[in-house]
């Protein structure tokens, strides 16, 4: 016998479904249920490279000085988009080494984007405090989700066609980085 109708049949769920066609009925929609769930964990998961583009040129990012700018706006150049938070105690601690990868992997025409979805005026306060040395920036427009950010740190390198070619979850030693070879690696 199948499992299906040992379950429907035990005593247990007769009790508590005393018609067998509810507790079918029941029993389907909660594997619809369950399945659908799994669709959008999954797809929600998947990382957005696209042919056409970066993960999301809609994006705005608005700097310290309150300057806006795009993705696009760095297509000629690979881009190493790092996303961080203030409360994130990891990407905190790796700011000195990326202060000092910086200027090696700049020669390479990599344009750093250092970006935060917290408050602007939040990130300035951090800023103040910690005078990090590093270019701040807010994602003010979009979301992390959009770029399949789902844990801090995390770097994503972009190709000159703004399409993105690595991923870097979880806290970098960027002092051992010498090039952007070493990034994809």
């Amino acid at each position: 016998m199948n499992s299906l109708y040992l379950t429907l049949n035990h005593p247990l769920t007769m009790s508590l479904f005393p018609f067998k066609r509810a507790a079918k009925s029941l029993f389907v929609k909660q594997i619809f249920l369950y399945l659908s769930a799994i669709v959008l964990i999954l797809s929600s998961c998947q990382s957005k490279n696209s042919s056409g583009g970066g993960p999301d040129f809609k994006a705005t990012f608005t700097d310290l000085n309150s300057q806006k700018s795009k993705l696009s706006d760095y297509q000629d150049k690979t881009v190493v988009l790092h996303f961080w938070a203030t409360w994130c105690k990891p990407c905190i601690e790796e700011f000195p080494s990326l202060k000092e990868a910086q200027p090696r992997l700049e020669k390479e025409n990599v344009q750093f984007l250092i970006a935060s979805d917290e408050d602007l005026a939040l990130i300035e306060k951090f800023q103040d405090r910690f005078k990090t040395g590093l270019n701040l920036i807010q994602l003010s427009e979009g979301s992390l989700a959009e770029f399949g950010i789902y844990a801090l740190p995390t770097t994503l390198i972009l190709d000159t066609e703004g399409k993105e070619i690595h991923r870097i979850s979880g806290k970098i030693e960027w002092s051992s980085i010498e090039s952007i070879d070493q990034l994809q690696n």
